[in-house]
């Protein structure tokens, strides 16, 4: 999630439309912070790991944790999460999952538990599909592809996050509508989360640094017929991520459970 060249072109234009109070400064501003979006996700590339805090609501239900992410050379991750009273720890790579949730680990005598994310996202309950899919939809490449598409895009103002100086931006896009205009490659692993959410309008806010690096930011989208707000704070940038896999010795088959396997 990293913007490039924003603070100074946006501020600069918003500057004029605000004085001159005209429809051609709003327009100049408006295309001034979609510019910076879509330097973002040509820029993004260099981003190679990153670690964040998050948070989702979903409903009546929230959840937080932490996400390590190794972005290159290929995608994997390492979550620790609080959800419905339970410590949930994730470790997401080549194209698995392993979960590490206490109530679970009694049923099968092991403390992991190990699935393609795909079979266990259709197999489990609410809650738990809202972090898988969090958790595999976090690759910041992907998502500033779809802010540099969004149309509506504008500058909010400024803040200061976690001890840094940023820029706000913000917009809406429409999931259906955006899909048509992303990179095949982005296409392919967002599509299915995008094809979800419908005809629901996503909104977000955006926070850039002085660097050009996204330090957080806010989605608000509608699934499955209730509202979801992830907030992402981003702690770390380009710092080393080890992701270990759990021996085999501590890991069960999902299918050992019976009714998810």
């Amino acid at each position: 999630m990293l913007i490039a060249a924003a603070g100074c072109s946006a501020s600069g234009q918003s500057g004029g439309a605000q004085a001159g109070g005209t429809s051609g400064g709003k327009a100049a501003a408006a295309s001034s912070a979609g510019q910076a979006l879509a330097l973002a996700a040509s820029t993004s590339t260099h981003i190679d790991s990153l670690s964040v805090r998050l948070s989702v609501t979903q409903g009546v239900s929230t959840f937080s944790g932490t996400m390590a992410m190794r972005l290159k050379p290929t995608t994997a991750i390492v979550a620790r999460f609080s959800a419905a009273g339970q410590q949930i720890k994730e470790i997401l790579a080549d194209g698995k999952i392993y979960l590490n949730i206490p109530q679970l680990a009694k049923l099968t005598g092991k403390p992991w538990l190990e699935s393609s994310m795909g079979s266990l996202a259709k197999k489990a309950g609410l809650n738990l599909t809202a972090i898988l899919q969090n958790v595999e939809n976090s690759d910041p490449l992907a998502q500033a592809r779809l802010f540099a598409v969004a149309k509506n895009v504008r500058k909010v103002g400024t803040a200061t996050i976690n001890g840094v100086a940023t820029t706000e931006y913000a917009g809406t896009y429409q999931p259906q509508g955006i899909l048509k205009r992303l990179p095949s490659s982005v296409r392919s692993k967002l599509g299915p989360m995008l094809r979800k959410l419908g005809t629901h309008p996503v909104s977000f806010h955006v926070w850039v640094d002085g660097q050009h690096d996204i330090r957080k930011t806010t989605t608000t989208e509608v699934i499955n017929g209730q509202t979801v707000v992830t907030s992402y704070d981003i702690v770390s940038i380009n710092q080393p991520v080890t992701v270990s896999l759990p021996p085999a010795s501590e890991v069960a088959p999902l299918s050992s459970l019976g009714g998810l396997g």
